[in-house]
Parts: C-alpha cells; structure tokens; sequence
C-alpha cells in the first residue's frame, strides 16, 4: 500500500520524504522505477474562481511557502509548496546543500467559502486530496497534511501538529536546476530546468514528438 506525502511527512526524515513522495506523486510499488503513469494535464487558463472572496485568497496564495514545522528527526533538508496563477501547485523538495531540489508538478483549486477554506490538490491519474488550509494572524499558511490522502474524506479540523508554512518569495519560478519529475518520460524521467523557468499556462507536451499540426 502506498504511502502519500501526507503519511510521509509524520513518519519518516526528509530524504525517506523525497523517496516516499516519488511513490505517492506517480503511484508506482517500487521507489526505483517511474512507470505506467499519466501526465498530468496542465490548466490551459488561470483558475476559475468562483467569487471576489475567491480571487483574494489565491492572490494571497500566490508565491513560495516553505514548511517550518515538520515533524521529522531530520532538519538537513526543506519542502516548499509554490502555488502559480495557472492552477499549478508546485512541491519542491531538497535534503541537503549537496543535492539540487526536485519539484513535483499536481494541480490545485481552492474554495474560500466554507471555515476553514478547502483545498484540493490533483495527483497523477486524476487522484485528488482533499484537505483544508487557512492563514495565520501572522500571515503564516496553515495546510493539513497528516491526515489527507487519495479518496479520504476532508478533515474538519487542524491537529496541533499541523504544518506551518512561511512565504519566502512572491515568486511562481521553479528554482534555479531544478530536476522536474516528469511522468511521461518512463525512460527518462527527470528534466532539469532552466535556471527561474517560469511556471507558464501552456500545457506540456508529452507525447514524445513534435509533429506539426497539419
């Protein structure tokens, strides 16, 4: 049975994170290999909103947020969560100075109306957890993760465990080489991108060539 990177977070360090996180995010048995998974498709417009509240909210989100309170044994490394404009959430992991970040690419929607406001974070194979997130009185993010995970039901309320995520850049840029995961790729599944690649609304191409369109 997979474990998510919901389980993960609680259990294990930040490098059995990154390994566990691979597994979850491309719903593979085995931490070697990527295989047998679909792309996911990337929003071809900014997310819909459903209201004024709604459209706040995401322009809050907007930016970096890395965690500060994972209960791990292991401070070596970080996890960041980057929300775009296009409806991209990106998961950015490193576990040490010595090893360049990975960055996992789901998709997110919010909804702002009901307390705490909800959020759903779509994985491959259009798998989505559903969780709930709601800011601080001093501008911190509050994301339950613990106890979120594929075909869960949404939690209720936060545990006192829950993570806490600071915003260190208003930036939606992936960082400088990173490896994206890339889960159309079987036999090449990491890509290194460009130093402050920009997270753009064009949708991936993963289908292995580029034949014009006749």
């Amino acid at each position: 049975m997979h474990k998510t990177v919901f389980t993960c977070i609680r259990q294990n360090s930040v490098r059995t994170l990154i390994n566990s996180l691979i597994i979850s995010l491309l719903t593979i048995s085995t931490n070697q290999a990527l295989a047998q998974t679909r792309p996911i498709k990337s929003p071809t417009e900014p997310q819909t909103t459903q209201n004024s509240a709604n459209n706040s909210i995401t322009q809050k989100l907007l930016g970096t947020w890395e965690a500060k309170n994972l209960q791990t044994p292991s401070t070596s490394g970080n996890l960041k969560f980057i929300f775009t404009p296009v409806g991209k959430l990106l998961i950015v992991m490193s576990s040490g100075v010595s090893q360049k970040p990975l960055v996992y690419e789901t998709g997110y929607k919010i909804n702002s109306d009901p307390k705490p406001m909800h959020l759903d974070v779509t994985l491959p194979e259009n798998k989505t957890v559903q969780t709930i997130f709601e800011f601080t009185d001093d501008d911190k993010l509050k994301i339950e993760l613990y106890e979120s995970n594929p075909g869960k039901s949404r939690p209720k309320t936060f545990p006192e465990n829950t993570p806490l995520f600071e915003k260190v850049s208003k930036s939606t840029s992936l960082p400088k080489d990173t490896k994206v995961i890339d889960p159309g790729r079987p036999n090449n599944n990491t890509i290194t991108a460009p130093q402050n690649q920009p997270a753009t609304n064009e949708p991936q191409n993963n289908s292995g060539n580029n034949k014009p369109k006749k």
